[in-house]
């Protein structure tokens, strides 16, 4: 959501782009939670629907400089984004729409995060290439690297999946 504008969770799901991207997402990470911990896909898709529902809730004020603050966190091999792609890939998938997210967790440059502006400076010094390999333990010559490069470009050209 951040960049498309948006200021708070509600607004991103509201937008049908961030929200197709968003559920691809989530249905690429239970897939692979689900084969390699063998945990019921009911329950995981009950938990991503609780997740929705708490992103969504207007009253919660949630704002998206919340939500993905901390990129470095977020964008380390065995968390979130990267750890969720890479149990997609064992599963058999490719984890297209987790390699846009990890793109644009990339591209978040909020100047309100010092972690953001960290991860921003490792982009600027080592390039995004570079930056993939020291951050997320991502080659860029792997077929997830080559996705994140493609759609980190896309995502500079302003392009949206």
């Amino acid at each position: 959501g951040y960049l498309r504008g948006h200021v708070y969770g509600y607004e991103a799901l509201e937008d049908p782009a961030v929200e197709r991207l968003l559920l691809a997402a989530w249905r690429e990470a239970e897939a692979g939670v689900a084969e390699a911990y063998g945990v019921p896909r009911e329950w995981l898709e009950a938990h991503a629907t609780d997740l929705r529902r708490r992103f969504a809730n207007r009253a919660l004020g949630d704002t998206i400089i919340r939500l993905a603050r901390d990129p470095l966190r977020k964008l380390a091999p065995e968390d979130r984004l990267v750890g969720a792609a890479r149990l997609a890939e064992r599963a058999g998938l490719a984890p297209d729409a987790l390699a846009w997210a990890i793109a644009a967790a990339y591209r978040f440059d909020s100047l309100e995060d010092l972690i953001a502006a960290q991860l921003q400076e490792r982009v600027a010094t080592l390039g995004l290439a570079g930056a993939l390999e020291a951050v997320s333990h991502i080659q860029p010559g792997e077929p997830l690297g080559q996705r994140v490069l493609d759609h980190y470009a896309r995502l500079s050209r302003g392009e949206w999946p």
